[in-house]
């Protein structure tokens, strides 16, 4: 039976900023009437999303068995979006004889009324709403255990009305943060979705609008650099992706948290077209306005505080502004300085036979055409990062006076960084032969972040022109030695590959 101009009880509330209303559903119209977003809007793109792509093969053979096969099933109630305006309610007033007259507020219990000029989408469910329609599906495989009477169930739901005078962007936005709230401290939503839906995080906004906006990020056509979807930050050699979304993020972590914003005076950033800093501030948990130092812990990622309350609350927007000016201006000079990087994804990435093939001199020379590039893998990408974070800490003394070309003269030492990973320091930390086949090489799963931590370091001491003591030195040696895979080096063998380090280093300082 359609629900077009079907009347329901109901009761109104407000909670926040939001009205809403209670009303119980059979199952049967909530299904006629209620949709996914991708029903209701059409447009998936990551700018325009509304929220997490449901799992239908959870949703139809996870709850669609569990309510076929579970007499005491149970849901709690779904949260739903109304679109275009507010459904028609009719408040009824308690009659003034009763003993319950002046206890219960006015407007609190009501007839609602669907009209049709709204639409009606699952903010908060929509696993439980793609279970009951397969129930329910005659076409579908489990329809025919439905349990007796189930299309007049009843299924409690909360309508979320999009408030008056606010545009679509406006509206986006705020329903954004809702499923956010919705599901932030209920059930974890994966990393992917959380820097899709995210309204608070300053990192996951600004790596979604670096996504849309940014001429090397954005999507034309079938070239899609930035992998969306969910699967883990690995890069497939059939993928034809730059990096991955949460790689992309992690990146963008460490080039925004400059060593000024990480020291205990706090974080500050430029305002647009002026030389002013101005604090980057957040509400702790008791009200108070504070400016915390921008943290990450040993994984790269936000820690303390400032995980727990700069990146749970929005910043200003004119901060948010110069935060992505700074950001593009990042990327801007890191695409102009590694020209490589316009090159095919899966071609850096293709498997070719050993450059060194047993020597310790390449055959091949580094350039525009070489093949396994370290920069195209998702495992040295936050290196990379952190090597360009370090370069412009030491090049720069404040937030302020970064321009794109002082960063491109900042960072012009990685022009001339063998980025094969058959080189060393790569080769043997982040990518290595298998134990059992010398002519197989994988990427390092074992004791990753340590490797990747002695690449920073080695990487480090290659572009600076301040002599390490003999003390230091040998440390990077043993460390390298140590973790070197499928097999610890000899002394001999890590002495050669310093050799070859520091001969790239010469030629790097000379420039």
């Amino acid at each position: 039976m359609p629900i077009l101009g079907q009347d329901f009880s109901a009761m109104q509330f407000r909670l926040g900023s939001w009205e809403a209303y209670q009303i119980n559903i059979d199952t049967s119209n909530l299904i006629s009437t209620i949709r996914l977003s991708d029903d209701v809007f059409g447009d998936t793109t990551i700018d325009n999303a509304m929220q997490r792509k449901p799992d239908l093969k959870r949703a139809r053979t996870g709850i669609g068995n569990y309510i076929n096969r579970n007499e005491h099933r149970f849901f709690n109630s779904l949260v739903i979006a109304v679109v275009g305006g507010k459904p028609s309610f009719e408040p009824i007033e308690i009659d003034p004889k009763s003993k319950y007259a002046g206890r219960i507020p006015k407007g609190t219990f009501g007839v609602i009324n669907f009209d049709g000029h709204q639409k009606y989408y699952a903010l908060d469910g929509q696993h439980r709403l793609v279970g009951i329609r397969e129930v329910l599906d005659p076409e579908s495989p489990i329809n025919s255990q439905k349990p007796r009477g189930f299309e007049e169930e009843i299924i409690p739901v909360i309508l979320v009305v999009q408030p008056e005078g606010t545009d679509e962007e406006e509206f986006r936005r705020r329903y954004r943060r809702l499923f956010g709230n919705l599901n932030r401290n209920q059930k974890p939503t994966s990393a992917v979705t959380n820097i899709i839906m995210d309204e608070d995080n300053l990192f996951n906004i600004l790596t979604r609008r670096l996504i849309v906006e940014h001429p090397f990020f954005r999507s034309e056509g079938s070239d899609i650099k930035i992998k969306t979807n969910e699967g883990g930050k690995n890069i497939l050699n059939t993928e034809n992706f730059f990096t991955s979304i949460e790689t992309l993020n992690d990146i963008n972590t460490i080039l925004l948290t400059s060593k000024n914003r990480s020291s205990s005076d706090g974080a500050y950033v430029k305002l647009p077209d002026t030389e002013k800093l101005t604090e980057i501030t957040t509400v702790n948990d008791v009200g108070d306005t504070k400016n915390y130092a921008w943290k990450l812990g040993p994984s790269g990622k936000p820690s303390g505080d400032f995980a727990k309350f700069t990146l749970t609350y929005r910043p200003e927007d004119t901060v948010l502004e110069s935060l992505f000016f700074e950001l593009t201006t990042y990327w801007d000079a890191i695409v102009e300085t590694l020209t490589f990087l316009d090159n095919e994804p899966m071609s850096m990435r293709e498997l070719i036979t050993d450059p060194y093939n047993g020597k310790y001199i390449p055959s091949i020379s580094n350039g525009e055409e070489s093949q396994q590039n370290a920069v195209f893998r998702p495992i040295f990408q936050t290196v990379l990062a952190q090597i360009i974070r370090n370069l412009l800490d030491d090049n720069f003394n404040d937030d302020a006076s970064y321009t794109k070309t002082k960063i491109k003269n900042a960072i012009k030492p990685i022009k001339l960084i063998d980025w094969s990973l058959f080189s060393p320091p790569f080769r043997g930390l982040l990518f290595h032969q298998k134990i059992d086949d010398e002519n197989s090489w994988i990427m390092r799963n074992e004791d990753r972040p340590k490797a990747q931590a002695i690449v920073v370091d080695i990487l480090d001491w290659m572009m600076n022109d301040i002599a390490l003591d003999k003390a230091t030195i040998d440390s990077y040696k043993n460390r390298y030695k140590t973790f070197h895979l499928p097999r610890p080096l000899s002394d001999t063998e890590v002495n050669i590959y310093w050799d070859v380090l520091s001969a790239q280093r010469r030629k790097i300082l000379s420039e």
